[in-house]
């Protein structure tokens, strides 16, 4: 639950729990409002936007399931009468669902074939593209029976066909990245190619739009580029470079922009898959590992009865594996780097992105690392984001403008990065943060009329597939077997369908009746999304845990509720952190929400709420959009953990340090007689008492010590007047008080958070100490010169503190001479002292010998004797 308790002022809730005096008096509120605080919990058919707002799911109905032939739907395409089309592998099947039609039929198959890509012509031909070693294209003109139309040499992968208005055909195809136009007749043709790449390192066109009869669109893997080509001028348009390396789908808007999905493998997707901001369900655990990509979780491949040829150990790409093609060619092998000597790199091509308040990347570990941009904000003017590219035919390829010198390639934005993923958070932009290419995943991106591209979505898994649906965009995800409706304009994303034990949402098609048809891969369906709500739903919440046993108040929902719908609440409580139908209190009867609604759960530690949401109508859902609840902590002692003293002289004290924290020593002697408080040793009389305490329900707390001396039984307070707060030490001066062993006490009280009757204490008492104000006494102190020399001898004694050092000085020497007890270590109440001092420096005459003797507690004793130099 951590970043889900918010423990506020009690307001109203407060008046609504009915606390005795055996509870605390602060009430905490639990809010969840947002798809952060959501997305722990379970949904069945139920979603959550990434604003928060939680809602019936869309009606799934799923018309065919996978098996050892059918691990792959990699295309799905509709006619204009309603009939949808399904291309699967590995055993090359295609098959056909007519409206009204409850189970799919087997169309076509091709032996030996993956079916990579689906096209639906102005008369309702239908033709697929095929994979796996010799890409082909064929036309299937009814049941069982298909013609060749495509045949090229060298070409292995045709991933995706657009039809003209006309007949003719532009396919998107690979290992060598080239764009056909054909036009199907009586005989295979080998296609014009309209795009090859020259200087760039693009080994597959992946995706194709048609806009129109005069306008194609084309999008690659490699580097993320997607294409404008003028069919009337035969010139190709570089329109925009995006940070990832792969762009999966395009389509072309009724609203007359592009909008371009990655599916770079390498943005955030490796490890855990991660559901991004839009709905509450962690991911299933699925995961298999594309060859040479230990970092990815990628699609398996075919089962090994189906598989044509083994797969190399390293060469696939995501684009590869993701349809179940097996790779026979080293040249679709990503490269391992994108360096300046392709002549092609990201700076140089200075290809801007509008990412608005979004904060903007660092470049991708292969391109260049030295920019400073931090961000960058929406200009006020759309800019030229794209180049032109020579016409294939004259045997160009695409070039760079490179930048002007000191130019950057990215303007920077006035917000800093925390500040604009903040912003983004509380208008409810989508997790994953960063900008186009971070480690936040993949991104959908708007390119206008004019080339300027906006990132409009970006999240932790690969946007596999999209259509435009009624001016929404709605995705296919590559690592949960999500499908993501997205507002273009105001961002908003939330969750249309999650399609259980799916990973891979690889096709999508929109029916003529509003459904959207979807293939997918592990596992393998063919499902219908409706636009219709599911008539019921529920939300389950994660567990809200309150530490201890706590009363339950209210819960309160906040919630749009059309006619025909409706929201009920329900809750249990328990006393095991997980939940447990045994061990836990029955579920509660439903109950209208309300927006005051009494939680009937027994006080426990633990509580589970449950929404359950109804619609009577198929056009309409409620929609919940915060759920707060309020409980109250049985009031709980503080606790004091650890009390100490630290005096001078202590093993694990620090001489002269107040707070306990310098190296344990016993103690050098102080720099001059009487230097009890200066100098390097210890500074005697005080005891410095410190303590740990806390209090379980994190109510305030005040201290009061307390000291006895041993041998009495009165405790004598010493803040009596003065109870201490947000503190927890205390020096205690010892002058003057008599020299003895003492204990301190320390009182905590959780007084000032709670009423007099409900108030706890808890008291620690330290071991004994020792309080020693009096100097050691120093006897039989004698001097006597003896060849340029004074001999001193001394006994001294200390009643109860181990004496810490001694030393010598003569006359008014400020040096002294350091001077160790006979047995060499000052560590016990009687030492004796034997030294001398060397007098070849004096004037003969008399002179005065001090020593000086210093105990642990700091006090000094000195004693003089005169002698006089021959």
């Amino acid at each position: 639950m951590k970043g889900l308790m918010r423990k506020t002022a009690a307001t109203g809730l407060l008046a609504a729990i009915l606390v005795s005096a055996a509870w605390a008096v602060q009430t905490t509120n639990v809010q969840q409002d947002s798809s952060k605080d959501f997305e722990q919990g379970k949904f069945e058919n139920a979603v959550v936007n990434n604003r928060g707002q939680l809602s019936l799911a869309h009606k799934v109905k799923v018309l065919l399931k996978g098996d050892k032939e059918v691990v792959f739907v990699n295309a799905v395409a509709a006619d204009s009468k309603g009939v949808i089309y399904a291309a699967t592998a590995p055993a090359g099947k295609l098959f056909r669902i007519a409206p009204g039609q409850a189970e799919p039929e087997l169309y076509y198959q091709v032996g030996g074939k993956t079916l990579l890509s689906l096209a639906v012509g102005p008369h309702d031909e239908l033709y697929v593209g095929t994979g796996g070693g010799d890409g082909q294209i064929l036309q299937v003109t009814e049941k069982g029976v298909a013609k060749l139309v495509l045949k090229r040499k060298d070409l292995a992968y045709v991933w995706s066909i657009g039809a003209l208005s006309d007949g003719r055909l532009v396919a998107g195809t690979g290992p060598k990245a080239e764009l056909l136009l054909l036009t199907p007749g009586d005989k295979p043709v080998e296609g014009e190619v309209l795009y090859a790449p020259e200087k760039n390192k693009q080994k597959n066109v992946l995706t194709v739009a048609v806009a129109n009869d005069k306008t194609v669109y084309f999008g690659t893997d490699t580097d993320g580029l997607v294409f404008r080509y003028d069919l009337e001028a035969r010139r190709t348009f570089l329109l925009f470079d995006a940070p990832e390396a792969e762009i999966a789908a395009l389509v072309v808007g009724s609203d007359g922009n592009v909008y371009a999905s990655t599916s770079d493998p390498r943005q955030g997707i490796g490890g855990e898959a991660s559901p991004g901001a839009v709905e509450g369900h962690p991911a299933k655990e699925h995961p298999t590992t594309a060859p040479g990509n230990g970092s990815s979780k990628q699609p398996t491949t075919a089962p090994e009865s189906s598989k044509a040829t083994p797969a190399p150990a390293r060469d696939a790409t995501a684009s590869l594996q993701q349809r179940g093609v097996v790779v026979h060619d080293q040249a679709v092998e990503m490269p391992a780097d994108r360096q300046a000597e392709s002549g092609y790199t990201r700076r140089a091509r200075g290809v801007m992105v509008a990412v608005g308040a979004r904060p903007a990347l660092p470049m991708d570990d292969e391109a260049d690392q030295d920019s400073d941009v931090e961000a960058m904000p929406a200009p006020s003017a759309p800019q030229q984001s794209a180049q032109a590219v020579p016409d294939h035919e004259e045997g160009a390829a695409p070039t760079s403008q490179p930048e002007e010198e000191g130019q950057e390639a990215q303007p920077k934005a006035g917000s800093s990065p925390e500040e604009a993923a903040r912003m983004r958070e509380r208008m409810g932009g989508s997790e994953g943060g960063g900008g186009p290419g971070s480690s936040g995943g993949n991104a959908v991106y708007r390119i206008d009329a004019q080339g300027f591209a906006t990132e409009i979505i970006r999240q932790k898994t690969m946007l596999l597939s999209m259509v435009f649906d009624g001016g929404r965009l709605v995705l296919g995800t590559g690592t949960d077997g999500r499908v993501l409706a997205v507002s273009p304009g105001t961002e908003e994303v939330y969750t249309l369908a999650r399609l259980d034990n799916v990973k891979q949402v690889l096709s999508m098609v929109r029916s003529a009746d509003g459904s959207i048809m979807v293939g997918t891969a592990n596992e393998a369906m063919i499902a219908r999304i409706d636009p219709g709500y599911s008539p019921t739903g529920q939300f389950t919440s994660s567990v809200i845990d309150a530490k201890q046993v706590s009363q339950w108040g209210i819960i309160r929902q906040t919630s749009d509720t059309p006619d025909g719908t409706a929201v009920t609440v329900q809750t249990r409580s328990g006393n095991l952190a997980e939940p447990d139908d045994k061990l836990w209190s029955a579920w509660s009867e439903p109950a209208a929400a309300s927006d005051a609604l009494p939680i009937s759960s027994p006080p426990a530690r633990v509580l589970q709420y449950r929404l359950l949401r109804s619609s009577k109508k198929n056009d309409a859902s409620p929609v919940v959009r915060a759920v707060t609840l309020a409980y109250a902590n049985a009031n709980q002692a503080p606790k004091i953990a650890s009390v100490r003293a630290i005096v001078p002289g202590m093993i694990g004290g620090a001489g002269g340090d107040e707070d306990g924290s310098g190296p344990s020593r016993r103690g050098s002697g102080p720099s001059g007689p009487g230097a009890g408080g200066g100098g390097e040793g210890p500074a005697g009389g005080f005891a410095m008492l410190m303590w740990q305490a806390a209090d379980p329900n994190g109510d305030p707390l005040e201290f009061n010590v307390y000291v006895q001396r041993e041998g009495t039984q009165a405790w004598i307070p010493l803040t009596a007047n003065q109870p201490i707060r947000g503190d927890n030490k205390f020096r205690w001066v010892t002058r003057g008080v008599p020299d003895g062993r003492y204990r301190a006490k320390v009182v905590a009280t959780d007084a000032p958070g709670n009423p007099t009757a409900s108030a706890l204490t808890d008291a620690r008492t330290t071991d004994l100490f020792v309080v020693d104000n009096t100097a050691p006494d120093i006897q039989n102190f004698k001097a006597v010169v003896k060849g340029g020399k004074v001999l001193v001898s001394a006994d001294a004694v200390d009643a109860l503190s181990h004496l810490a050092s001694g030393e010598i000085r003569i006359d008014s020497d400020s040096s002294g001479q350091v001077v160790q007890p006979a047995d060499g270590v000052w560590d016990e109440q009687k030492e004796s002292i034997s030294a001398e001092a060397d007098l070849a420096k004096l004037a003969s005459g008399p002179h005065l010998v001090i020593l000086a003797i210093t105990d642990a507690a700091g006090n000094v004793a000195s004693a003089a004797v005169e002698v006089v130099k021959p």
